[in-house]
């Protein structure tokens, strides 16, 4: 599943200390949200995908070069996703 991927690219970069702070702060939901999705076996609605898009985004220039590379992974995967699956896409560049 997405959330699963963009998780653990951000958590072996050391861009998210843990499952809550990646749902707080880059799906803006609640703590518990990634938990639920696994659970329930469901990946992120197209809000979440668009949240989680634009908060790596703002985050992305903080980080070092090698860094972006890897985050760049995460944005590639959305852009993907929400081109195949909501047939929507995103003209940003990276």
């Amino acid at each position: 599943m997405l959330v699963e991927e963009i998780y653990s690219n951000l958590k072996s970069n050391g861009i998210v200390r843990n499952k809550e702070h990646f749902c707080e702060h880059y799906l803006e939901a609640h703590k518990n949200t990634y938990h639920y999705l696994q659970h329930k076996k469901r990946d992120m609605s197209l809000g979440n995908m668009m949240k989680c898009y634009k908060n790596i985004s703002f985050t992305r220039p903080m980080l070092t070069v090698s860094r972006r590379k890897k985050v760049d992974e995460c944005l590639h995967l959305i852009q993907k996703q929400m081109t195949t699956q909501y047939n929507i896409k995103l003209k940003a560049t990276i």
